[in-house]
């Protein structure tokens, strides 16, 4: 079984999880992990409750994949401590909402497949919408519509 774990700086992980249950409902199983807010204050802190949540999951057999917000920030860098000890610990820095979502809709691939397409998902998701052919030919449509006046159907 794995269970999956969602760490990031502030409210980071809370809004990452907070989309998931909109989207999939709160059935998704993603822990947020926010650190310097809440009872997570200090690198300290984060590393002794990654720890003990590394334990848990551990002692009842299963793997976590810990996702984090910034690959080389402070919370993937105090979770690569943990990973490197943990062979069930696999971690995947720069999350994003897409990059869980591929993940938790994978559902019953192998677990190294799952953390492809999930990863795959996020590379591809970024662009810069003024560049895509459908928005420029959105753009052209409303000028279009803008200079023919109120009476145009548009």
């Amino acid at each position: 079984m794995i269970e999956i774990y969602m760490a990031g700086h502030g409210e980071y992980a809370m809004g990452i999880v907070s989309a998931l249950d909109m989207l999939l409902g709160d059935s998704h199983g993603v822990t947020p992990v926010c650190a310097y807010c809440g009872d997570i204050t200090s690198i300290h802190q984060l590393e002794t409750h990654l720890t003990q949540a590394a334990a848990g999951v551990h002692s009842r057999g299963n793997d976590m994949v810990l996702f984090t917000d910034i690959p080389g920030g402070s919370v993937n860098n105090t979770a690569l401590k943990i990973a490197a000890s943990s062979p069930h610990v696999h971690l995947i820095s720069g999350a994003s909402v897409v990059m869980l979502l591929e993940f938790y809709m994978s559902e019953g691939a192998p677990l190294e497949q799952r953390i492809a397409i999930a990863l795959q998902a996020a590379q591809g998701a970024s662009r810069y919408q003024n560049k895509q052919p459908d928005f420029i030919a959105l753009r052209e449509t409303m000028a279009k519509c803008a200079n023919a006046g109120s009476g145009a159907s548009c």
